[in-house]
């Protein structure tokens, strides 16, 4: 008898076909048929959570350092704040850029030079979006100029309707959707 050496063909392409099933199951499972958007909103998510966490503890350092004087709003903003506890401040002034407001009621457009300045931590740019934070609470919010604009890798089609994904949907914002056209909603 001749010893055989190595694999059969056979067994090769049994083996590449339970793997090519396995792989159209795992993707099909998904809630999102596409792996690509699903990990871009679990990048974006990502994100969101890094830039919430570094605010905080600038916050909290701000906040020790001023011997809690001052509240989120004056110290996002550096507004009221005396001279001697110079803070820089980490929201655009009143102008507008690329037809984004500075402000819409609480929330305030990032300056990103001076987020990656005070938290090293580096703000994702997205295309016709721009990163806003809440002066009271310290999160931050993805905000577009109108539904037109958000990316159709950020919703879900379920049958004729679209809307946000779920991740996304607790952070991502278009000015105006809402009864109060200085607010920021949810997409829908």
């Amino acid at each position: 008898m001749k010893n055989k050496q190595g694999i059969s063909l056979i067994v090769l392409i049994v083996t590449i076909i339970v793997i090519i099933i396995l792989a159209a199951a795992v993707i099909l499972t998904l809630n999102n048929n596409n792996p690509i958007d699903s990990s871009r909103v679990a990048q974006l998510a990502d994100n969101r959570s890094s830039i919430n966490s570094a605010i905080s503890l600038y916050y909290g350092k701000k906040m020790a350092e001023t011997q809690g004087i001052y509240d989120a709003s004056q110290i996002f903003t550096n507004t009221g704040i005396d001279a001697k506890y110079s803070i820089s401040s980490l929201v655009e002034s009143e102008n507008t850029t690329e037809g984004f407001k500075a402000a819409y009621g609480n929330y305030k457009l990032l300056k990103t030079s001076a987020v990656e300045t005070a938290t090293d931590v580096k703000l994702p740019t997205i295309t016709n979006a721009k990163w806003y934070i809440d002066v009271n609470s310290g999160l931050v919010y993805l905000v577009y100029l109108s539904k037109d604009n958000v990316p159709s890798w950020m919703t879900t089609t379920s049958g004729d309707t679209k809307s946000m994904d779920q991740t996304l949907d607790e952070f991502v914002r278009v000015p105006g959707t809402g009864e109060n056209p200085t607010t920021l909603d949810p997409v829908k």
